[in-house]
């Protein structure tokens, strides 16, 4: 039997996280996407959308999926209206560390797959365990 689709467990990994990372604080796509721009590098709502979708998720670049983590790895990224992207440099160690669990301790894999955990709790990144945290656990996705 094969397994389901990397593709969809990232999709809802990054739904979840998205919706349910901050109790209270809800962020819509709009400000995701809002955040994630920058200079020359300008991300659209269909954009964010196309990665959460679970007919046809895309795959974000490992260096989106890097954004995603740094945003949702500090609090300070998002007042509930308005976020914004935090430079490495100014995320404290806590901060740093709940990057790192975002995105897993495996090394840089390119464009990685998730193995989803479908309904994240309050204090938990995504998952129940320490090793289920990370967006991403990395592997070779089907193209």
């Amino acid at each position: 039997m094969v397994g389901p689709d990397p593709r969809q467990d990232l999709a809802l990994r990054l739904r979840a996280l998205r919706e349910d990372h901050w109790p209270g604080r809800r962020v819509r796509q709009a400000q995701l996407a809002a955040a994630l721009s920058r200079a020359g590098r300008s991300v659209s709502v269909p954009l964010v959308s196309s990665w959460e979708s679970q007919t046809n998720p895309k795959v974000p670049p490992e260096s989106r999926i890097q954004d995603i983590a740094t945003f949702f790895a500090s609090p300070r990224s998002f007042d509930g209206e308005v976020g914004r992207l935090l430079n490495l440099a100014e995320l404290t160690a806590e901060e740093q560390a709940a990057r790192e669990a975002l995105l897993g301790t495996d090394p840089p894999a390119g464009r990685g797959a998730a193995r989803a955990r479908h309904a994240p709790g309050p204090g938990h990144h995504l998952g129940r365990r320490a090793s289920d945290r990370s967006i991403v656990q990395r592997r070779a996705l089907p193209l």
